[in-house]
């Protein structure tokens, strides 16, 4: 049997390496080495049965999968890989009644149902998230809703997903999360318009292309003057301006 030499404090230890795997995994191009360091982590939080984080290192395994598709390297693989992932975490917190995690699962559930094309269940799934973040006064339902706009109009809900962006978009200029946490309140927020003008063009929908454009642009300089390595959204807002052209 394998052993393994842990921290003595070992919630210490577990909640240190999350932390370094969440750093990591934002970093484009490592994404092996992210994926190498929770590999190597989940027998280890096996052993102890802190399933809180195993949970967690499913969800860390879903995102590194996710970038993968982002980055159109292998995306059937890496969708399938990141709906294995999402499923783990899912099993876990439903088996151990999990129940602080739910909102967490339901938001992974919703991204793996609407990178599979299934609007409606995803959209299911983000409406009981954001409930359930509503209920904390969670400022992650800002993130919730950030994914609705773009589900909305892939339902061919087109002005309510553009009410919603527009809604929320400006929300976030007054989020207590953009002085807490900036690089998260700066991800959710410059993910709105990407998402929305994909699907706008996967609709087949006319749209006000330089108004769009000025909005990428906008979101793209406050990414380049921050300190904080943003380049997996920096290069879907170059995909998606490319677009436009």
């Amino acid at each position: 049997m394998k052993t393994f030499i842990l921290s003595p404090n070992i919630d210490t230890f577990f909640d240190q390496e999350l932390q370094e795997i969440a750093k990591l995994r934002e970093i484009k191009g490592q994404e092996s080495q992210t994926l190498a360091k929770i590999n190597s982590l989940i027998p280890q939080v096996e052993a102890e049965n802190d399933f809180i984080v195993l949970a967690k290192l499913f969800w860390e395994q879903a995102f590194v999968y996710q970038h993968l598709v982002m980055s159109h390297v292998n995306e059937s693989i890496n969708l399938k890989l990141m709906e294995e992932s999402a499923l783990n975490s899912h099993d876990i917190i439903l088996k151990q009644n999990l129940t602080d995690l739910l909102g967490d699962d339901l938001r992974f559930l919703g991204r793996v149902y609407g990178y599979n094309r299934d609007y409606p269940q995803a959209y299911n799934f983000y409406q009981q998230a954001l409930d359930f973040y509503q209920k904390q006064n969670n400022p992650r339902t800002l993130e919730i809703n950030a994914f609705i706009c773009a589900n909305l109009i892939y339902q061919n809900k087109i002005d309510d997903g553009l009410a919603l962006a527009k809604k929320t978009y400006a929300e976030f200029e007054t989020c207590p999360l953009k002085q807490s946490d900036f690089y998260t309140w700066a991800v959710w927020k410059t993910g709105i318009y990407p998402r929305v003008i994909k699907a706008l063009i996967s609709q087949n929908q006319t749209f006000d292309s330089l108004e769009m454009k000025n909005i990428l642009l906008n979101d793209q300089k406050l990414l380049m003057e921050e300190k904080f390595d943003f380049r997996f959204r920096l290069d879907e807002i170059d995909e998606v301006l490319n677009l436009l052209l």
